[in-house]
């Protein structure tokens, strides 16, 4: 069975081209941070593609499933150290009864004691690596390693060539969020490697010890709106923002509807509308196929753990993954970033703050064109039956 990318229902028309990071060369993993050129001779055009040839898993050698499972769990469980600490030192520091003192205490060496057993695996798993990646630091370790276990594949038309886009200062407004968007980064930093490029996270992750570190080592930035366009207009750095941030999370929940349709909540996420009109950066729709399938979030039903993690802003719900372990790795899921057309925003000549009228017509054209990228690529990612609903 054929796909035409051309006559799909809403989609796009015309040739597309893709890439599959996966089978890329381990050396690329640094020769690219100079000259990323040699990373697009690697690409592929089409307008056809097999149902579901955009959405394979590859197979992976034992090496990289255990680092994979290590490093991923390891990652995860950095997010536990905070409220680790603030608990033991809660411990310490009130009178709490014996049996909470205890609890408390046994809970945290747990946790650090869990924390050193991984990073050890770490260390071990990666010795096993092979001449190139062995050598490599982590963080290029784990981007590599992420690429082959998540299969990621990117898509783009001729007017989001990442030759023609690199120097363009743009928004990219990617969804959806899912637990971890573990998608978001290597694609960008491999193919836009010659221009600055910079994804936004949310700010309370910027205050936790550790995870701060990583996130600023890999480049992210606050999501705020000063910051946003100090990037795009002084730096001249593209943004990439995932807009359904937190609630996003919460696609992952398992319900009836899960299996026949994906929801995106962007209704309301109208922000980075504004900013594109004050600096007149394009905004560009990219939809990460396979986000929503890596996890399962386990919430209540009557909605308290979303409506409470949505207003901090903060993912406060347990999830589970791979073979159902809590807070473990991801299930291995296809990944594809697929991209859409430019929508070009004029600027605004005095940099004020855009009409709510102007928001809005931008912001439903976003909107169009994230549903337009879902209906064009679905079939050939292996979802030719499921819908996108946009809350």
């Amino acid at each position: 069975f054929q796909v035409d990318l051309g006559s799909a229902r809403g989609g796009m028309a015309g040739n597309f081209t893709y890439i599959s990071l996966s089978d890329l060369p381990d050396d690329y993993s640094t020769k690219i941070k100079s000259n990323p050129d040699e990373i697009l001779k690697q690409c592929k055009t089409s307008k056809q593609f097999e149902q579901g040839a955009l959405g394979k898993l590859e197979p992976i050698p034992w090496p990289l499933f255990l680092e994979r499972i290590f490093g991923n769990a390891f990652y995860i469980g950095l997010h536990l150290v905070p409220t680790t600490l603030m608990a033991y030192g809660a411990c310490k520091l009130m009178d709490l009864p014996w049996g909470a003192s205890q609890v408390i205490e046994t809970a945290s060496i747990g946790v650090f004691t869990y924390l050193v057993a991984l990073g050890g695996a770490c260390v071990v798993t990666k010795t096993l690596q092979g001449p190139f990646l062995s050598k490599t630091d982590s963080v290029t370790l784990s981007m590599r390693n992420t690429e082959k276990f998540l299969s990621i594949r990117a898509i783009w038309p001729p007017s989001c060539a990442p030759e023609k886009m690199r120097d363009t200062p743009a928004i990219y407004c990617a969804v959806p969020h899912g637990m971890v968007p573990s998608g978001v980064w290597s694609p960008f930093f491999r193919l836009w490697a010659s221009k600055a490029f910079r994804w936004t996270a949310a700010p309370i992750v910027f205050q936790l010890p550790f995870i701060s570190y990583w996130f600023y080592q890999a480049g992210f930035m606050p999501a705020k709106g000063p910051q946003i366009k100090k990037e795009l207009t002084d730096k001249k750095h593209s943004v990439g923002v995932i807009l359904d941030g937190v609630a996003g999370i919460f696609s992952d929940k398992l319900d009836a509807e899960k299996q026949r349709k994906e929801r995106v909540f962007m209704r309301e996420r109208k922000g980075v509308v504004a900013i594109a009109l004050q600096t007149g950066a394009p905004l560009v729709p990219v939809y990460m196929f396979g986000h929503t399938d890596m996890y399962t979030v386990l919430t209540d039903p009557f909605g308290i753990i979303e409506g409470v993690s949505c207003k901090l802003n903060m993912a406060l719900a347990p999830f589970v993954g791979l073979w159902g372990f809590p807070l473990g790795p991801p299930r291995r899921r296809p990944i594809l970033l697929a991209f859409g057309d430019p929508i070009q925003i004029p600027k605004n000549p005095t940099g004020a703050k855009p009409s709510s009228e102007e928001v809005d017509k931008y912001h439903e054209m976003l909107v169009q064109g994230v549903i337009s990228v879902f209906e064009t690529h679905k079939a050939a990612y292996g979802w030719p039956d499921k819908q996108l609903e946009v809350i």
